[in-house]
């Protein structure tokens, strides 16, 4: 039986009772002012928490099986998938990498039986949830080289 790790309720919720409150206040600005500076800027930070962040994050999931780790992450329109059958993999190890903004992101590089490997990021909702992660990993017979 796969277990499935999601963001909590209140962490996706957030954007969207943010972009509910940034939308009345684009709409009562809009009304009374016209359109305006800080209505039209409201009114892009509601179309950005609803649009974009938060079926964003309603998305995001980890979910472990014996026969599949699949992390889903990322926009509704640009998802970023990574998935792996656990009994092909050879070890894993982590490792932090400079990204293209000079900072340090963590990864777990998952080598295969074939010889090729998948770094999968180490996000929030992997890092809220590593420990209990990596146990089901290794009881379904992965090899971490390190892991913190």
């Amino acid at each position: 039986m796969a277990e499935i790790f999601r963001l909590t309720t209140a962490t996706v919720a957030l954007p969207a009772v943010g972009g509910m409150v940034a939308g009345v206040f684009a709409f009562r600005s809009l009304r009374k002012n016209g359109l305006t500076r800080n209505g039209l800027f409201i009114s892009i930070l509601c179309v950005l928490a609803l649009g974009i962040l938060f079926p964003g994050m309603a998305r995001d999931r980890i979910e472990v099986s014996p026969q599949k780790f699949r992390m889903n992450t990322g926009f509704w329109f640009a998802p970023t998938i990574h998935e792996f059958d656990p009994q092909q993999v050879d070890h894993v190890e982590f490792f932090i990498a400079d990204n293209r903004q000079f900072r340090k992101k963590e990864y777990m590089r998952v080598f295969l039986h074939d010889g090729t490997s998948d770094p999968v990021p180490v996000n929030t909702l992997f890092r809220d949830n590593q420990a209990r992660i990596i146990e089901l990993l290794e009881s379904y017979g992965v090899r971490f080289a390190n892991h913190p």
